[in-house]
């Protein structure tokens, strides 16, 4: 019987990606350090190919050089629909330019992922 990782707990933050002027332009979550989820997203091409090419993705290949990874609500144990609720309430506040999904509880109900 496998196990499904998004209702277990696990330690998941919100993190937000600001330019090099200072402003927040792409809000996302994860259960991953800020070093290993910005490396995922820097090395999207390599590690993922084409289908894990994002808009974002592409937007930090194109511009993103000075790009800085943040913590905006520090990982604490929850479960996905948790943090993906608090992603999409930020999503909707602050409006990232490159965010285009705004509803990522939505998102992953659509795709399986929960």
């Amino acid at each position: 019987m496998s196990i499904d990782h998004s209702k277990q707990p696990y330690w998941r933050g919100v993190y937000g990606v600001f330019n090099s002027d200072n402003i927040l332009v792409y809000v996302g979550s994860s259960s991953q350090g800020i070093e290993k989820l910005e490396e995922n997203h820097r090395q999207a091409r390599t590690k993922y190919g084409e289908q894990g090419m994002t808009y974002f993705r592409r937007m930090l290949e194109q511009r993103g050089s000075e790009f800085r990874f943040v913590w905006l609500i520090k990982p604490f144990q929850c479960v996905a629909e948790t943090i993906e609720n608090m992603e999409g309430q930020l999503i909707r506040e602050l409006k990232p330019m490159y965010n285009r999904d705004k509803n990522p509880v939505w998102s992953s109900k659509k795709y399986g992922r929960y």
